[in-house]
């Protein structure tokens, strides 16, 4: 959905922060932002102040400077206070980048352990509409890289809460989590949702035992192992939400023998022993 948007309460008021995505063109140093128009009829079209598609922004008065050639043009999804009348996020719409996983998203501040939300859906079930209830928390992953106009920038990746207290053979509780969907001998996930979150417990290697909290909430013990990973991963960035995330790999890459050393620890060059004999020489 190319103009997809969506909205969310600010933290200090009822009115609602606007996100969607947006064409953006550079002239005479200042940037014209247009919003593209929602196709989804759940979410209103994306605007700025007075209900304007369009505004033009001071490089200085945005949160990245994404400034490019005189006349460039490309697509970012952006983020508006709730007066529409400043940007407050910048994100890419399209890009494939390095990045690294930063922590989950804590909804109750800060100073707050990461915590799921619950999101209410519909769905169809022979010609009767029925309700769920679905809990989602969110990754964020960090661009990084010194030639990346998006360096710095936190892209959020969203995901299901699918874990629940583990049970032994004759069904007593272990004090363990492990996942609420079923995984079958090979690997074979049925759940949509499950495969992306196991994905990210392998990206991350996030493996082994993790206690079940008396509070139900794992999150704060996912987030301590995801960061022990810290290591760079390839974010793969689709109409301005991140799709996927991969490790980088080693094929391709040429190497010297110079570089495989140094990496070893060995010494690149050849050590030459003195001489003190001239018969030796």
């Amino acid at each position: 959905m190319d103009g997809a948007t969506y909205v969310k309460k600010s933290s200090d008021n009822d009115k609602r922060k606007v996100y969607g995505n947006a064409q953006f063109l550079c002239v005479d140093g200042k940037i014209k932002f247009t919003f593209l128009p929602s196709d989804n009829p759940k979410y209103p079209n994306p605007t700025f102040r007075d209900g304007k598609l369009s505004e033009i922004f001071l490089r200085k008065d945005l949160p990245i400077d994404i400034w490019l050639d005189e006349g460039a043009e490309d697509l970012v999804k952006l983020g508006l206070n709730a007066d529409g009348d400043k940007i407050e996020s910048i994100q890419p719409y399209e890009l494939q980048c390095s990045g690294k996983f930063v922590g989950l998203h804590r909804p109750n501040g800060e100073d707050t352990p990461p915590m799921w939300t619950e999101k209410e859906g519909t769905y169809n079930d022979n010609g009767k509409e029925k309700t769920y209830i679905s809990l989602n928390f969110i990754a964020y992953f960090e661009v990084i890289g010194e030639d990346n106009l998006f360096k710095g920038v936190k892209i959020p990746y969203f995901l299901r809460y699918l874990y629940q207290e583990k049970h032994d053979k004759v069904g007593n509780l272990t004090g363990l989590a492990e996942y609420s969907f079923i995984v079958k001998p090979g690997g074979y996930i049925k759940s949509s949702n499950g495969v992306k979150l196991d994905d990210f417990h392998r990206k991350l290697e996030i493996t082994g035992t993790v206690k079940w909290p008396e509070d139900g909430n794992v999150l704060p013990e996912i987030e301590r192992l995801g960061l022990l990973y810290n290591k760079p991963l390839k974010l793969n960035i689709e109409k301005g939400w991140l799709n996927s995330i991969a490790r980088p790999s080693v094929f391709g890459m040429k190497r010297t023998q110079a570089e495989t050393l140094q990496e070893l620890g060995a010494e690149t060059e050849p050590k030459v022993e003195p001489v003190s004999n001239p018969d030796e020489m």
